[in-house]
């Protein structure tokens, strides 16, 4: 899942089963993918949170579609996700923003 988009942030959010480490990666639809993505990284998360994590992906590019994943260990990744990064404070050809739940 992904929430609280900003013009150069997105959250990012999954739940793993029972592993420490997950990397996650995010990229640009059609150009990257999670082996080539616009940022990477590894979360730790643990029982004490009931294997949840939250990213918050800094250094995006404004009013931007993204797709990200997470991976447990090499070749058990996640469904593709899919975000976008809401536009500019002063873009004036923004007019509407859908946010599902």
């Amino acid at each position: 899942a992904s929430a609280d988009p900003l013009a150069d942030a997105v959250l990012i959010w999954t739940r793993a089963s029972d592993q420490a480490n997950v990397t996650w990666a995010i990229w640009l639809p059609g150009v990257g993918d999670f082996d080539s993505p616009v940022k990477t990284g590894v979360t730790n998360t643990s029982s004490s949170v009931d294997y949840t994590l939250t990213v918050d992906v800094t250094g995006l590019a404004p009013n931007t579609d993204y797709e990200y994943a997470f991976e447990t260990v090499p070749g058990n990744r996640s469904r593709i996700g899919k975000t976008r990064t809401a536009p500019l404070a002063n873009d004036t050809s923004f007019t509407s923003m859908k946010i599902g739940t």
